[in-house]
């Protein structure tokens, strides 16, 4: 296993594999997991042992994705058709730039799966996510590393299904009441 991190990997940014992220069969094996495990101090607690699961799940969000590379990437549901998943999945922006960390459809900040889970958003779609999501989810926040999920018929996030840039627009003129 390599000795250094390769940060376009923790990144999650799409590249040509180098060896910091190449495992003895020359395939990209590094993953965000691996590099948390690696990291130097004692090992992490389960949240049902936390006294601030929410705020100890955040912190850890921010080591995966820190506000320096936050900072340069675009938003990831740039684009997609059904971004964020949940009961009601929004359509992605044009391609604004990435400003907040955004987890969901499982609100349980501990779910730091990222792609799946844990995403780097502009906070248009966040917000339009958190306006048409909030509240289809019942009760608090768990205070450990149980799933807060919505109620009723969700959908994961789909990294998938795109739109072109002509019809992101038009989505864009829609929501501003142009169209």
């Amino acid at each position: 296993m390599p000795e250094q991190i390769c940060i376009l990997c923790v990144a999650g940014f799409p590249h040509i594999p180098s060896p910091q992220c190449e495992d003895a069969d020359g395939g990209a094996e590094n993953t965000i997991k691996d590099a948390v495990s690696r990291a130097v101090g004692r090992p992490q607690k389960d949240g049902a042992d936390m006294a601030d699961a929410e705020s100890t799940g955040r912190k850890r969000a921010a080591v995966i994705l820190p506000d320096e590379i936050i900072s340069v990437m675009r938003c990831e549901w740039a684009l997609l058709k059904e971004a964020g998943g949940g009961v009601n999945p929004i359509k992605g922006c044009p391609g604004n730039q990435a400003s907040d960390r955004h987890h969901g459809p499982d609100k349980n900040t501990l779910n730091n799966e990222r792609i799946e889970n844990l995403h780097a958003v502009c906070d248009w779609c966040h917000n339009r996510w958190h306006a048409a999501n909030d509240d289809t989810y019942e009760g608090s926040r768990p205070k450990d590393d149980t799933p807060w999920l919505p109620v009723g018929d969700w959908k994961p996030h789909n990294s998938k299904d795109k739109m072109s840039l002509n019809e992101a627009m038009v989505e864009e003129l829609k929501r501003g009441g142009k169209v």
